[in-house]
């Protein structure tokens, strides 16, 4: 059943028991097994933290291919994909997650931070600054920022950015 029934369910049953009612939920492999609207993706994410990156990338497309609007199966994906080498796919996945949820900071971050690691430093600083746009008191999105600026020779924005985030 979909899940809004489901609670709209148990919230009845719960205003009729004479008792409160404990409710428990089998889900081993996430909600998706029992509500059919849910998102489920457990399963990818267990395979992506035991090393299986090949899987969890196979499995993040299960998800993805139902049509899922939620961002987070293409933000793990991309770290999947980073996982295992792939850093242009990888950067692929982080820009589709930002992109349906720009607000998140720490998802710049992580973009900045896989720029850097390609030595695209101009982009790296980008997504740094919207990340501390975002979030200014992000203490690792100014570390970052500092560490790229340094790379680039730019070093008096680089020491007012460590020592932002010294203040963080």
């Amino acid at each position: 059943a979909p899940v809004y029934e489901s609670v709209h369910l148990v919230n009845r049953m719960q205003e009729r028991a004479k008792v409160p009612l404990m409710i428990s939920l089998d889900a081993e492999t996430g909600v998706g097994m029992r509500f059919e609207d849910a998102i489920n993706f457990p399963w990818a994410m267990a395979m992506a933290a035991t090393g299986q990156h090949e899987r969890a990338i196979v499995a993040f497309d299960q998800v993805i291919d139902r049509g899922v609007d939620d961002p987070l199966p293409y933000l793990l994906r991309g770290r999947a994909q980073l996982s295992k080498g792939d850093v242009d796919r990888a950067i692929q996945e982080f820009r589709m997650a930002i992109r349906k949820r720009p607000e998140a900071a720490g998802w710049h971050t992580n973009l900045g931070a896989v720029y850097g690691e390609k030595g695209m430093y101009k982009e790296a600083i980008e997504q740094f600054r919207m990340a501390i746009e975002k979030d200014p008191r992000s203490a690792e999105a100014h570390y970052n920022l500092a560490v790229a600026l340094n790379d680039q020779k730019q070093y008096d924005e680089a020491i007012e950015e460590f020592a932002l985030a010294l203040e963080q």
